[in-house]
């Protein structure tokens, strides 16, 4: 039977009879408890038994029809016992865990004020991850397929400031923000959804108990400070782009807050169990990793948005005398930083990974090594 290591998610082969007992990660050395099986798994365990004893035998004692049943695949039942038995232990090991962050408040010290407002980030936080992920689907093929049609708008654009002010520079860029345009369509469309389903698929431990309740907070804030800021640029400078590159952050800051705070959505489990610094620092750069990823994809929405405003701007450039590309610029570069995103977030995931499992690959050596120098010391001491 197979199990995965708290610690270090290293998958453990065990033996029936080890069940109950204590036993040490081979890759990272760390004690483990091998809890015992719910009274149903224990009974359908007998069962298994029973079963397989009844083939080996043979009521009639006839030991090549018994080794005959025994090369033949297992029956269905037998199968499915056996899957049952595989999934109840890996549930009574995993709760032994506490990793709802509710249980975590029964020795949180914070003040009454402090848990207040953290109960108040809960209660914002992403209850239903089914829903979740048809609106994170909904959300990133709705924003990638207006990520070309911002490429038309530009050489639309484009076109008009060449025919106003005679520089074929201009219809150049516009001609490259359409081919760039149609390459970030296909690399966001790709990889938003192969992000989620890289966090879907592989589960993560937080070893920083309401750590993702600051990061909220903090992002919370941000998305008010950016929606004022934006309201005032607007007013003050009589910027339409302006103000709508800051609703985009905004929007962008309160949608990171509300994943910060649904560590589920991330497939992220908040653990009390005290590790090393260097463990508890990758768990925290994973979490932001995962978050990010999430984020990058949302953030496609706000492709249409911009769309809106590159429109606006072909009116005015049509019926306006002045001719300012600063606006095109800075929409220009925020349609290829969101386009982008989800390509370069997946990228440095895959990385994070890569360095991960390096080291706990380290961590299995040095693990080895020690015990190697432990049983050499003792033969010496022994002679």
């Amino acid at each position: 039977m197979e199990f995965k290591c708290k610690y270090c998610d290293t998958n453990i082969c065990i033996d029936i009879d080890q069940i109950g007992n204590d036993i040490d990660c081979p890759a990272c050395n760390r004690q483990l408890q091998i809890p015992e099986l719910p009274e149903e798994t224990a009974k359908a365990l007998q069962k298994l038994k029973d079963q397989e004893k009844k083939i080996i035998t043979d009521e009639e004692g006839n030991k090549e029809i018994a080794e005959a049943m025994l090369e033949e695949p297992a029956s269905k039942e037998t199968t499915m016992w056996r899957e049952r038995l595989a999934a109840s232990f890996q549930a009574a090991n995993l709760s032994n865990i506490k990793t709802d962050h509710e249980h975590l408040e029964e020795d949180d010290e914070a003040s009454e004020l402090v848990k207040a407002f953290d109960r108040m980030l809960d209660f914002i936080s992403i209850k239903n991850t089914m829903a979740f992920e048809e609106y994170y689907k909904l959300m990133c093929n709705f924003g990638s397929s207006f990520v070309f049609v911002f490429g038309i708008l530009a050489i639309v654009y484009s076109i008009i400031l060449t025919s106003k002010t005679n520089n074929i520079l201009y219809l150049i860029t516009g001609i490259i923000t359409l081919f760039v345009s149609f390459v970030l369509y296909y690399l966001s469309a790709r990889f938003s959804i192969a992000g989620f389903n890289l966090i879907k698929n592989k589960e993560l431990y937080f070893y920083t108990r309401n750590m993702h309740h600051a990061f909220g907070m903090i992002n919370l804030i941000a998305t008010l400070t950016l929606l004022l800021l934006g309201g005032y640029m607007g007013i003050s400078q009589g910027s339409f782009v302006i103000a709508m590159l800051f609703i985009i952050g905004s929007i962008a800051t309160a949608h990171a807050a509300v994943l910060f705070i649904s560590p589920k959505v991330l497939n992220t489990k908040i653990s009390k169990y005290e590790v090393s610094l260097g463990e508890t620092g990758l768990s925290l750069i994973g979490f932001v990793f995962r978050v990010y990823i999430l984020l990058s994809g949302l953030l496609l929405a706000a492709i249409p948005i911009l769309d809106v405003v590159i429109f606006y701007m072909i009116f005015s450039l049509i019926y306006s005398k002045e001719i300012n590309t600063d606006s095109l610029n800075y929409i220009t570069l925020a349609a290829l930083i969101i386009s982008v995103a989800p390509f370069l977030s997946y990228l440095l995931y895959f990385f994070y990974r890569i360095f991960l499992d390096f080291y706990k690959a380290v961590l299995k050596i040095s693990g080895n090594l020690s015990l190697f120098l432990e049983s050499l010391y003792s033969e010496k001491d022994k002679q």
